[in-house]
């Protein structure tokens, strides 16, 4: 084993400093594009309020993960939706989450209606019937940040093009 530091590679003049305790790989994550959108979704999109109520879907991807974890920072009360049980265990016991729901269960949307109630931030990674479901569960001024639209992973779009004669 090497004592040298790892190489870091940038692709501008000045080239780039990795500060101590922190892996290239970091960059990928939390202080790259996932942590970046997560964090300029809360803080300048919804600007999240301490005690509000923060509900993030596709809470186990990487955004989602990120923004569960800022909004607990920022002393929100924050709520998760996963597509397991096994995700939704890891958001409650390494997250903290106050209670993340596994949108595919047969009780999902009256547990969260008898959980949430009603919500004041949004962060919306899946869109589709989710997003249709939780603009039925907004208090008064709330927010929604729209960061994704996984739910439509098999959508094809269509673009027509019209044929010059």
């Amino acid at each position: 084993m090497s004592n040298r530091a790892p190489e870091v590679h940038c692709f501008n003049s000045k080239g780039c400093r990795l500060y101590p305790g922190i892996q290239p790989l970091d960059y990928l994550n939390t202080l790259g594009f996932s942590g970046l959108t997560a964090y300029f979704g809360l803080k300048r999109i919804s600007e999240l309020k301490p005690g509000e109520k923060l509900v993030v879907s596709g809470a186990a991807g990487s955004v989602g993960y990120t923004a569960c974890q800022l909004g607990k920072v920022a002393g929100a009360k924050v709520y998760g939706i996963a597509g397991s049980q096994d995700k939704c265990n890891a958001l409650e016991k390494e997250v903290g989450v106050e209670k993340a729901f596994n949108y595919k269960s047969p009780t999902f949307f009256q547990d969260f209606k008898e959980t949430v109630g009603y919500l004041d931030v949004y962060f919306d990674n899946v869109g589709g019937d989710m997003l249709d479901f939780m603009l039925t569960r907004l208090n008064k001024d709330a927010r929604i940040v729209l960061c994704g639209m996984s739910s439509y992973k098999s959508f094809h779009w269509k673009i027509q093009l019209k044929k010059n004669d």
